[in-house]
């Protein structure tokens, strides 16, 4: 606000200048006793100066607006193709038997007996954004154990509206990952969260994000999403951020 004003008081004393000493010599306002003396080539000096001022601050003027509709032009095209990664709505996948039902869409973690022993926590995800997410990396963290290597991934690059699922693999024989091991086979109440964060890029490889997903124990062994963080991973900026859910709606 304080540099509109600046720029119009300034612009204002530009155009007196181009102005006023021809209104002078055209008679058209009176000069005061000290300029009856003024001559005409001062007139044209300090006209020439007050035009090229005030075209001087219209250029920049000009300069300035072009600046912030090319940004705000950025803004919305990159917002156009910007990818979300979210958990799946509970019941979107879902599959029922006679007496069985499935739920493709929840965390799960199963375990593994083939080729070598191993547990497998699932993670299925929603691209709720306008563009294709490209997965880059992926990690899981209970209370701080970090599992390590690169995980399966059902497609890494997953279209607007379309669903990835990550799969992350924890053998049972490795002593690093005992620690790990020893969270994820935990049973009823004492099992922990999980934290998995994604990172990935849109089409156009400008944008970098992070999906922090937070997964918490359900009844019947299960898994919910608590809360989605998402965050612009070159600013550190969180984008936006799900409210917690209090406990799980569908056992």
């Amino acid at each position: 606000m304080a540099a509109s004003v600046l720029f119009a008081a300034v612009a204002l004393i530009a155009l007196t200048l181009a102005v006023g000493p021809w209104l002078l010599v055209l008679g058209l306002v009176p000069a005061p006793a000290q300029l009856n003396d003024l001559h005409l080539a001062d007139d044209a000096a300090a006209s020439v100066a007050g035009a090229t001022l005030f075209l001087a601050l219209f250029t920049a003027a000009s300069v300035s607006e072009g600046r912030r509709e090319r940004l705000v032009s950025e803004r919305a095209l990159e917002a156009s193709w910007r990818p979300i990664l979210v958990d799946v709505p509970i019941g979107e996948l879902e599959e029922r038997g006679s007496i069985w039902s499935f739920d493709r869409g929840r965390p799960s973690l199963q375990r593994m007996s083939a080729p070598t022993a191993y547990l497998r926590p699932t993670v299925p995800l929603l691209n709720a954004g306008l563009g294709p997410a490209v997965i880059t990396s992926a990690s899981l963290d209970v209370r701080d154990k970090t599992s390590i290597g690169v995980p399966q991934i059902s497609s890494s690059i997953v279209p607007a509206g379309h669903l990835t699922t990550i799969f992350f693999e924890v053998p049972l024989d490795r002593e690093d990952l005992a620690p790990l091991v020893e969270e994820l086979i935990k049973e009823g109440d004492s099992r922990p969260p999980w934290l998995v964060r994604v990172h990935y890029g849109d089409q156009a490889g400008r944008g970098q994000w992070l999906s922090e997903i937070h997964i918490h124990p359900s009844s019947e062994a299960r898994w919910y999403v608590r809360q989605v963080r998402v965050v612009d991973a070159r600013t550190h900026r969180t984008v936006f951020m799900s409210g917690p859910k209090v406990g799980d709606t569908k056992s």
